[in-house]
């Protein structure tokens, strides 16, 4: 079915893209909190600790292609709102390139001084050593990473949200088999699960070139309009997004830190699995947010500002109301979803 956002009814365009964006999400969360079940049961609980040690990283690395592809995916869209398709086929370039220049320093840095920022979180011992473990390997295709996430929303946006949430629920069960056998099978350990996540993303990127490859939508893989002008136009309206991620990442950083040094690896471990669980809500967040942003810009370039309002208004009751939904149904579950992951006999 085609999307039309000049036109369609709010509802319609809002369910068309909310589905597939709320299924790649939930879809995503679900096998990261797979992944973390898979490590808890191939590793120990101390994996689970490690696993939750190297969430800052993800988030640092989720931020700057956050930062680039929801500020270049907007941007296109307002830019296709007003029919200025070779600008926007020019921010599409720009925000590839911006990513694999931005995440390639990133990564050979965090590369470089690995055991430093391990140190820096407080870690030691085997917990560090399994942390080690998993960041040395995941490190190498961060950079695979933050550009398959630019391009699922560029992808998104060029009215195919349907190929991402695809893309997503094929690289969710890619992760998940290959964390059976490389974790359970195998033996590998941490090194098995970053393996696992890895080739996952390889999986969603190749899915999601398919979009240029049968041409879609209106953008192509091309050098036209390559270079780096329009970035900072890019980061403009990328940079908030950056710093609530960050800011995201430098919480959990602090927590670990506090947790390690005053309490011990027991409360890293209770702490990991808190914030693996709560992944699963933010996604659905996410999910609705991505809902939004597309028709929100579209329209905003076509200058239909009482169509980007009522967008934003169904986006804020459909977010809260998730937000209630979630906390009631961890206030009633959390025991059941601790002996899930631990194993463990949980008291009030």
């Amino acid at each position: 079915m085609s999307i039309n956002l000049k036109s369609d009814p709010i509802q319609k365009s809002f369910i068309q893209y909310l589905l597939p964006a709320l299924s790649g999400m939930v879809i995503k969360s679900i096998f990261i909190m797979g992944d973390a079940w898979f490590v808890g049961k191939g590793v120990g609980p101390e994996g689970l600790g490690a696993i939750s040690l190297t969430i800052p990283a993800f988030s640092i690395f989720s931020a700057l292609a956050m930062m680039v592809g929801i500020g270049g995916a907007a941007l296109m869209s307002i830019e296709f709102g007003k029919g200025n398709l070779k600008v926007g086929q020019t921010l599409f370039s720009q925000s590839m390139l911006a990513t694999a220049i931005i995440t390639t320093v990133a990564v050979v840095a965090c590369l470089i001084w690995l055991d430093e920022i391990i140190a820096l979180m407080g870690a030691s011992g085997y917990m560090a050593q399994l942390a080690h473990d998993y960041l040395n390997v995941m490190l190498k295709f961060f950079v695979l990473y933050a550009l398959a996430w630019v391009m699922s929303c560029f992808v998104r946006n060029d009215t195919n949200p349907k190929l991402a949430m695809y893309a997503m629920s094929a690289g969710a069960v890619t992760n998940l088999v290959l964390d059976y056998f490389f974790v359970l099978k195998f033996g590998w350990g941490m090194k098995g699960a970053a393996y696992a996540t890895a080739i996952a993303q390889g999986v969603i990127a190749l899915i999601l070139l398919t979009h240029f490859a049968k041409q879609k939508g209106q953008l192509r893989l091309s050098l036209e309009g390559l270079g780096l002008d329009r970035v900072g136009q890019i980061l403009k309206i990328g940079v908030p997004t950056f710093f609530i991620e960050i800011t995201s990442a430098l919480t959990i950083l602090l927590f670990n830190y506090v947790l390690l040094s005053q309490f011990g690896e027991s409360h890293i471990i209770a702490y990991g699995l808190t914030a693996n669980v709560g992944v699963f809500a933010l996604f659905v967040i996410v999910g609705i947010n991505q809902a939004c942003q597309p028709i929100i810009s579209f329209n905003y370039g076509a200058s239909k500002t009482e169509r980007v309002y009522s967008t934003l208004k169904l986006g804020l009751v459909t977010s809260i109301g998730s937000g209630l939904l979630f906390l009631s149904i961890i206030w009633f579950t959390a025991q059941d979803v601790a002996r899930f992951y631990l194993g463990l006999r949980v008291n009030c």
